[in-house]
C-alpha cells in the first residue's frame, strides 16, 4: 500500500470511530479538555523517542513488539496528530510521522491494519489454533454465560476507571477468529496492567494482572471492531456463547473463582471511581497527563529515559484553566477527524 492510500485509509478509520459519539461524553473529562496543556509536548516527545529508539538500532518490529498491543497506539494516533499540529510542524513531518506511527502498528497485528472488516486481527491464525489447542473450553451451564459476560464489563469498566479514555493500557479485545466449527467463531478479551500501584495503590489487593476470557459464539451473534477498540454486537451474547474459558495470570477460573474476582473487581472499582469523581477538573487532567506519558513508556524504556510526567509539564497544567463549557465543540467528532486529517492527503 502507498503512503497516499495508508493515509486515506487511516484518515476514513478515525472518521468511522467519529461516527460513535462526541468527545465530550467521556469520563471522567474529555482527552481534548485535558489535552490542551499538553499534546503539544506529548507528541514532539514521542515522534523523539521514536528517532533516538530506530537511531540505536532497534528495529520497528522490535519496537512494536514493546507496545504489545495495537490499541495502545491507536487509541492516541489522532492525539499525536493533533500535538504536531499544534506545534506547528510542517504537514510533511506529520504524514511522515504518522506513517511510522501506521508502520509500528502493521508489525503488531497478524493482518487488516485498518480492521477494513470490522475485525481486530491481532493474533495469527496459528497463534489462535494453539491458544484453542491449550485452553480448557467449558460450556456454559445455568448462569454461567451471564457471569462471564458481567465479569467482562466489569473489567471494562475497571480499566477505564485506571486509564480513563486510554484504556487500550489495559485492554484489547480481537477477532472474530474462524472457529475449527463453521458455524462459531472465536472472540477473546484480554486485561492487564490491572495492578499499576503507581497510579492506586489499592489495587495492589488483585491477586492477579492479567486476565484473558476466551469466548466462542454462534454465527448468531456478530461483533465488530473499529481500530480504537470499541465494539458494535448484534444479537445476545449470552444467548449465543457456545463455550468460553477464563484465565487469571495463565490459571483457569471455575464458576466460583469468577464470582470472587467479580466482588474483587467491584470493590476496587467503586472505590477508585468514588475517588475520581471527588477530584477537581484540573486533578483529573493532571492525571490525563500521567496517562499519556505511560502511553509511550516502552519508548523510553528503548532508550533509557524516564519515563514519568515531567514536573514542567505538571506545573504547566497545574497553571491552566480547564473551563469544561469553553471546550463543548459545535462540531460533531466525525468532522473534527475529518478537519484533523484533512491536511495529510491534501484535501
Amino acid at each position: 500500500m502507498d503512503d497516499n492510500l495508508k493515509l486515506i485509509n487511516f484518515r476514513e478509520a478515525l472518521i468511522s470511530v467519529g461516527r460513535r459519539g462526541p468527545d465530550s461524553a467521556k469520563w471522567p473529562i474529555p482527552a481534548g479538555m485535558a489535552g490542551k496543556a499538553f499534546l503539544d509536548t506529548f507528541a514532539t516527545d514521542f515522534f523523539k523517542s521514536l528517532e533516538k529508539a530506530l537511531q540505536k538500532g532497534v528495529s520497528y518490529k522490535q519496537i512494536a513488539s514493546s507496545f504489545k498491543t495495537p490499541s495502545r497506539l491507536w487509541k492516541i494516533s489522532h492525539h499525536l496528530l493533533k500535538g504536531l499540529q499544534r506545534s506547528n510542524l510542517p504537514v510533511e513531518y506529520q504524514r511522515k510521522a504518522i506513517l511510522s506511527l501506521l508502520d509500528l502498528i502493521e508489525n503488531i497485528k497478524d493482518k487488516d491494519l485498518f480492521n477494513s472488516s470490522d475485525n481486530n486481527f491481532f493474533l495469527s491464525k496459528t497463534h489462535i489454533s494453539d491458544v484453542l489447542k491449550d485452553t480448557n473450553l467449558s460450556i456454559p451451564q445455568n448462569n454461567a454465560s451471564l457471569k462471564v459476560h458481567y465479569l467482562s464489563a466489569l473489567l471494562w469498566s475497571y480499566t477505564e476507571s485506571l486509564y480513563f479514555s486510554e484504556h487500550g493500557l489495559g485492554k484489547e479485545y480481537h477477532g472474530s477468529y474462524e472457529a475449527k466449527q463453521n458455524d462459531t467463531f472465536t472472540f477473546i478479551r484480554d486485561f492487564f496492567n490491572l495492578r499499576p500501584t503507581f497510579f492506586f495503590n489499592q489495587t495492589k489487593n488483585l491477586s492477579f494482572d492479567s486476565i484473558r476470557i476466551i469466548t466462542i459464539y454462534n454465527k448468531n451473534m456478530e461483533i465488530c471492531l473499529d481500530v480504537y477498540n470499541n465494539i458494535l454486537s448484534h444479537g445476545s451474547p449470552i444467548k449465543t456463547l457456545s463455550s468460553y474459558s477464563v484465565i487469571a495470570d495463565g490459571q483457569s477460573l471455575d464458576i466460583d473463582e469468577i464470582d470472587t474476582v467479580c466482588k474483587s473487581i467491584e470493590k476496587l472499582l467503586k472505590e477508585i471511581v468514588s475517588t475520581i469523581d471527588g477530584w477537581s477538573v484540573t486533578q483529573k487532567a493532571l492525571r490525563f497527563g500521567e496517562i499519556f506519558w505511560l502511553c509511550k513508556k516502552p519508548l523510553c524504556d528503548l532508550i533509557n529515559q524516564d519515563w514519568k510526567l515531567p514536573n514542567s509539564l505538571r506545573e504547566r497544567i497545574l497553571r491552566e484553566s480547564f473551563d469544561e463549557l469553553s471546550q463543548t465543540s459545535s462540531l460533531s467528532y466525525e468532522e473534527i477527524f475529518k478537519r484533523l486529517t484533512s491536511p495529510l492527503i491534501g484535501q
